[in-house]
């Protein structure tokens, strides 16, 4: 009888995240159609698609539910450099070593191989 709990709380849970993942894509989307309607630029579009991505991690984190680093850095970037560019840094340097991590991360992901 645990193993069909187990199989019943395992498709909720999947559903939540289904439904969870929906909401804060729909956040971000409808965030990105404002900043290009009011014409703010993409620097404010960058930085409240980091600030999404932030407080869509801490919740995640506050519920003890699926937790991932990576988007957690990936928001704080986003906010960061989107945050820059709204108070008129221009720093060209953070620019290069985005694209020089992005590409170093996109081609760790393609060449290395899990294990089995």
């Amino acid at each position: 009888m645990d193993e069909v709990n187990a199989k019943v709380e395992h498709k909720a849970s999947r559903a939540r995240q289904r439904r969870w993942d929906a909401l804060v894509t729909g956040l971000i989307l409808a965030w990105l159609g404002v900043v290009v309607l009011a014409e703010w630029g993409w620097s404010a579009g960058l930085l409240g698609v980091g600030v999404v991505l932030l407080l869509e991690q801490t919740v995640q984190w506050r519920w003890n539910a699926r937790f991932d680093g990576f988007y957690m850095g990936a928001g704080a970037i986003a906010a960061v450099a989107g945050g820059a560019g709204v108070a008129g840094v221009n720093l060209p340097w953070v620019a290069i070593a985005l694209i020089v991590a992005g590409l170093w991360i996109a081609g760790t992901a393609l060449t290395n191989r899990t294990r089995s």
